[in-house]
C-alpha cells in the first residue's frame, strides 16, 4: 500500500481523536522511524493512576495497537513476589480465552466483535500489562468507526473493568486465583449484556415487586367490583 494512503488513515486517527477529544500526541518513533500516536484515556476509575494508555504505530500495510496500564501498574508488578506474577500471568492466560470485547455506539452499528486482542505482559523488563493487535488497512476501510470506537472506547473500558483482579492478586496475598477469575467471569457478564450480575439481581427483584403490586391492585379491583355490585343491589327499587 502506498504511503498516501497510511497518511490518509493517520489524518483519519488525527481527526476522530480530536473530535471526541481524546488526549493524543503525535509524532515519529526514533528507533522505527514508524509515524506514531500516543493516546491518555482519562477517567478510568478501577485503573492504577486513573488512566489507560495506547499507543498506534502506522505501518505500510497495517497499524499495531497497544492498550496498556500506565507506568505505576508496571512498577507494582515488577515489585511483586514471583508467586503474585505467576497468579497474574495465569490469570490473563484465562482472560485470553474467555474474553471477547465487543463494541456498540448505540445508534449507527449494532453489537459487534471485530478484534480479538491478546493480553500479555512484556519480555523487556518493563512488566508492562497491555494488549496488542495487528490491524490491515484494508480490512481497517471496510468498518473505520467501529475499528476506532473499539480501540477508544471498549478497550480502555475492558481494561478498567479488569484492574481489579489484576491489581488486587499483587497486593493480597490471601486473594486467590479463583476469586479473580470469578470477578473475570462477572466481567464477562458485563460484556454480553450490558448489565453488571448485581444490577440483574435488582432487576429480578424489581420485577418481582412489581408482580406483587400488581397481584394487589387486581384484587383491589376485584373487591371494588363485588362492593360496587352489593351497592347496586342495595340501591336497586324494589318491585
Amino acid at each position: 500500500m502506498d504511503k498516501d494512503k497510511e497518511n490518509v488513515i493517520l489524518e483519519e486517527w488525527i481527526s476522530y481523536l480530536q473530535n471526541n477529544r481524546i488526549h493524543f500526541i503525535q509524532d515519529v518513533d526514533f528507533d522505527s522511524g514508524l509515524d506514531r500516536i500516543t493516546i491518555l484515556f482519562q477517567n478510568c476509575s478501577c485503573s492504577p493512576g486513573g488512566i489507560i494508555e495506547s499507543s498506534i504505530y502506522f505501518h505500510s500495510d497495517c497499524f499495531e495497537i497497544s492498550v496498556y496500564y500506565c507506568e505505576e501498574a508496571s512498577n507494582w508488578l515488577k515489585k511483586a513476589s514471583p508467586k503474585a506474577q505467576a497468579k497474574v500471568y495465569r490469570l490473563l492466560n484465562y482472560v485470553n480465552a474467555e474474553i471477547w470485547a465487543a463494541c456498540s455506539d448505540g445508534v449507527l452499528y449494532k453489537n459487534s466483535l471485530l478484534y480479538s486482542p491478546r493480553f500479555f505482559i512484556t519480555e523487556d523488563g518493563q512488566f508492562d500489562i497491555c494488549t496488542k493487535t495487528i490491524v490491515p488497512y484494508l480490512f481497517y476501510e471496510i468498518a473505520p468507526l467501529e475499528t476506532k470506537d473499539f480501540f477508544t472506547a471498549a478497550m480502555p473500558e475492558l481494561l478498567d473493568y479488569l484492574s481489579p483482579p489484576i491489581f488486587s492478586l499483587l497486593f493480597d496475598e490471601d486473594f486467590s486465583l479463583d476469586l479473580a477469575i470469578e470477578m473475570v467471569d462477572r466481567v464477562t457478564e458485563i460484556i454480553k449484556t450490558g448489565i453488571s450480575p448485581e444490577e440483574r439481581v435488582l432487576m429480578e427483584m424489581s420485577s418481582e415487586r412489581r408482580r406483587e403490586i400488581d397481584e394487589i391492585l387486581r384484587n383491589d379491583e376485584e373487591r371494588l367490583k363485588g362492593e360496587k355490585a352489593v351497592i347496586l343491589s342495595m340501591e336497586r327499587p324494589k318491585s
